[in-house]
């Protein structure tokens, strides 16, 4: 029986007026008439290190937007959401060191991090994904990924279905894809995954790089740990916009 991990997640992407463009695509669509703006991702960092718990979490971090206030919405957004997850952790670490004095066994320090990776910072559009580790004990730690896919002049986190909503099979297009990469590698994945065709779903999990569309599942989702964090790349010419 396979196992599950809680996840959030959020995404984005869109793709240029000429489908079979050999160039990299532009997202024209979220274009402004005016000038792009040079917006820069930094890195906030906050580490801690004692008997309970060691903390290295990398924050992304925008600036350069002409909308202040957009700006400092979506920097509170990536530093609540992973400080939230390291104190929650944190929590979990208090009680355990109490169990471990109240009942007389080792104690040893858990572990919270976060990274992140840019895959698209133009034409108006930033995607992104922030990668969540900890480690409570056991032969390795968990982690899973949420992505981000925001339309800078406005704000809105774009879904699949808000992207390719025009294309009335365009769940089936990227279900066949995976399916048929799946299929080559069959002993990546779990068994019942790789013949149960549910898959995709207008929400799932996906991320924005130049000229493809990127879908990936959580570790244990459809596949054992070993396998990571399965991604498919599906080319943007497949569809309309």
């Amino acid at each position: 029986m396979k196992k599950k991990i809680l996840i959030g997640l959020l995404i984005s992407m869109l793709y240029s007026s000429s489908l079979y463009a050999t160039t990299p695509i532009t997202l024209s669509s979220y274009k402004e008439s005016t000038p792009l703006e040079q917006i820069k991702i930094k890195e906030e960092r906050i580490k801690m290190d004692n008997k309970l718990i060691k903390i290295d979490l990398k924050i992304p971090k925008i600036s350069g937007m002409k909308n202040k206030k957009l700006q400092n919405r979506l920097n509170r957004t990536f530093k609540n959401k992973i400080v939230n997850f390291s104190n929650n952790l944190k929590n979990i670490a208090k009680k355990h060191n109490k169990d471990a004095q109240d009942y007389e066994f080792p104690i040893y320090p858990y572990q919270s991090s976060t990274d992140y990776q840019v895959y698209y910072n133009k034409d108006n559009i930033l995607s992104l994904t922030i990668t969540y580790y900890e480690y409570t004990g056991g032969a390795h730690g968990n982690y899973f990924k949420e992505a981000f896919n925001i339309n800078l002049h406005t704000g809105k986190e774009l879904s699949l279905g808000d992207l390719l909503g025009k294309n009335k099979d365009y769940q089936k297009t990227i279900n066949d894809k995976i399916k048929n990469k799946i299929r080559k590698h069959q002993e990546l994945y779990f068994a019942d995954d790789t013949h149960n065709l549910k898959i995709l779903s207008k929400n799932s999990n996906f991320y924005l790089q130049e000229n493809n569309l990127v879908i990936y599942f959580q570790v244990y989702e459809i596949a054992p740990y070993s396998t990571g964090t399965p991604e498919f790349k599906i080319p943007l010419k497949l569809f309309k916009f």
